[in-house]
């Protein structure tokens, strides 16, 4: 073998390497496609607030009515575990508009959620926009890793809070069951709009456009 065969050779070789070490990477990571595919669990509850599976491809909803940013919730929000970012007060939170979302790192749909905040909170936020990204189902079925997590918010490098959560929260913000699910409150703390996505719709969740068009007149 001529200097020049040895030379392919071992090019070969190392994309061969290089393509096997990507695929194993996205495994454990959690590919967005195949994290949003699963079936529900059955349920006799009617589709609107059935308790199904936190799956990014299913509609981002709640059971109960929508919440107010009030002193009891700022103050319940600001008790989570924080995991990346500076710790919530509830000062932090006050006469400011206010983005709390749900998510969890095997949810494909949130990934791009978070990505858009992160724009909107480097964008707006000396504007007076704080946004809340709250940790849930991370745990769920045979999905957890929390390797993953940690690895998915080191990559994600996140300009706002990102806190633990728990079913006490989830039942402060109507019973989450679905995630994404992003809420939106004005200055005041009122609720201004909640997303969502329809089964089978085009669009899992909120893109910036859709996120600045909701602020801008709170601002």
């Amino acid at each position: 073998m001529n200097q020049s065969q040895k030379t392919m050779a071992g090019l070969i070789a190392m994309t061969v390497v290089v393509a096997v070490a990507v695929a194993a990477l996205t495994v454990w990571i959690g590919s967005p496609v195949a994290r949003q595919g699963a079936d529900p669990p059955a349920d006799s509850g009617t589709p609107s607030t059935a308790a199904e599976r936190p799956d990014g491809a299913q509609p981002a909803g709640s059971s109960g009515p929508m919440p107010e940013l009030d002193t009891l919730l700022r103050n319940q929000l600001s008790k989570l575990h924080s995991l990346r970012g500076a710790g919530l007060t509830p000062d932090r939170l006050s006469g400011k508009v206010v983005l709390v979302t749900f998510f969890a790192s095997w949810c494909g749909p949130c990934r791009v959620e978070l990505d858009h905040l992160q724009s909107v909170q480097m964008i707006y936020g000396d504007r007076g926009v704080e946004v809340v990204a709250v940790n849930l189902f991370e745990d769920f079925d045979d999905l957890s890793d929390q390797r993953r997590l940690a690895a998915y918010l080191d990559l994600l490098d996140p300009d706002f809070s990102v806190v633990r959560g728990d079913d006490a929260i989830s039942a402060a913000f109507g019973t989450v069951r679905r995630i994404p699910t992003l809420y939106v409150f004005d200055r005041q703390g009122r609720f201004v709009r909640r997303f969502t996505n329809a089964r089978g719709g085009q669009q899992s969740s909120p893109d910036f456009e859709g996120i600045s068009a909701a602020i801008e007149p709170l601002l």
